[in-house]
C-alpha cells in the first residue's frame, strides 16, 4: 500500500540528532565554575567538592530519568545541590543560576551542518515536523530561543520538551502528544533519534516507527529495535521515503 506522505509526521531529538551536543565538557566546566563562584560566599568549599556536588546531581538526574522516565528541572537540580552542600540561596540567586546554564547553548553552541539544516526545511516542505527532546540543565525555553537564531523554528509544528511535560522519553505521552499536535496516528509517526533506550524503546513501545540516526552519536547498531539505521541526513531522507512508500 502506498500511503500519502500527508498522513505521516516526522519528530526528530534535538541532542545528537537534529544537532550534535558540541562542547559539553566546556560546558560543565563553566557550570562548575560558575556555581562554585556563587556558593564559595556562603561556605568554605573547594572546587573538588563542587565537581563532587555535580556528579551527585547528575546521578539523582540519571535515576530519575530511567526509573521515572521524566527529568529533573534545572531549579530542582540546583536545589539539590544546595541541599548536599546545606546552603539556602535566595529564589533570584537561583534564578539567576538557572539563566547561566540555559544561556550556555548560545555560549557553547550546538553543532551541525547548512546542509543538515537544509534538508530539514525540504522535509518541512512535505512532513509535519516536530522535536522531541529530553533536557538537562539546558531547559525547553533556551533550545526554542536557540532554534529562532538559528531560523528553522518555524519548520516544526509541535515542540515538546521533557522539562515542560510531566514524562519525558520513553513515556508514551510525549509521542502521543506529538502526533495530536501533528494530526497523524501513532502508526504513522516517524520518530528519528540516537538513543535505544528512549528514542528506540519509546517510539516502538508506542506503537510508531523508528528511525535510528548515529551521525552524532556512533553507539552500537547491534540488535536495534529500530526500523531503520542510518548516519547522516541524506539517508534520512531517503529512509523517510521507503517509509512513507513502502
Amino acid at each position: 500500500m502506498i500511503w500519502n506522505k500527508k498522513d505521516f509526521g516526522v519528530s526528530l531529538d534535538f541532542w545528537n540528532t537534529l544537532y550534535g551536543n558540541g562542547d559539553e565538557s566546556e560546558r560543565h566546566k563553566r557550570r562548575v565554575e560558575y556555581f562554585y563562584s556563587i556558593i564559595s560566599n556562603y561556605i568554605d568549599a573547594d572546587i573538588d567538592t563542587i565537581e563532587n556536588i555535580f556528579e551527585k546531581s547528575m546521578a539523582f538526574f540519571i535515576y530519575e530519568w530511567q526509573h521515572h522516565y521524566r527529568t529533573p528541572s534545572t531549579p530542582e537540580r540546583i536545589q539539590y545541590m544546595l541541599n548536599l552542600l546545606s546552603v539556602k540561596l535566595e529564589a533570584n540567586v537561583i534564578e539567576h543560576i538557572c539563566r547561566f546554564f540555559g544561556e550556555l547553548i548560545f555560549d557553547v553552541p550546538p553543532q551541525n551542518s547548512s546542509e543538515n539544516l537544509s534538508i530539514i526545511a525540504q522535509l518541512a516542505e512535505t512532513y509535519s515536523l516536530g522535536i522531541i527532546s529530553d533536557t538537562g540543565y539546558i531547559s525547553g525555553k533556551y533550545i526554542k530561543e536557540f532554534l529562532k537564531n538559528e531560523g528553522i523554528i518555524s519548520c516544526f509544528k509541535s515542540l515538546i520538551f521533557s522539562d515542560e511535560q510531566e514524562f519525558g522519553k520513553p513515556h508514551a505521552s510525549v509521542f502521543m502528544k506529538t502526533c495530536e499536535n501533528l494530526n497523524v496516528s501513532c502508526s504513522r509517526l516517524i520518530h528519528i533519534g540516537d538513543l535505544e533506550q528512549t528514542d528506540v524503546k519509546g517510539a516502538k513501545d508506542s506503537g510508531c516507527i523508528s528511525i535510528k540516526y548515529t551521525g552524532w552519536n556512533n553507539g552500537s547498531t547491534l540488535n536495534s529495535r529500530a526500523d531503520k539505521v542510518i548516519n547522516n541526513y541524506k539517508d534520512l531522507a531517503r529512509a523517510i521515503r521507503e517509509i512513507v512508500h513502502s
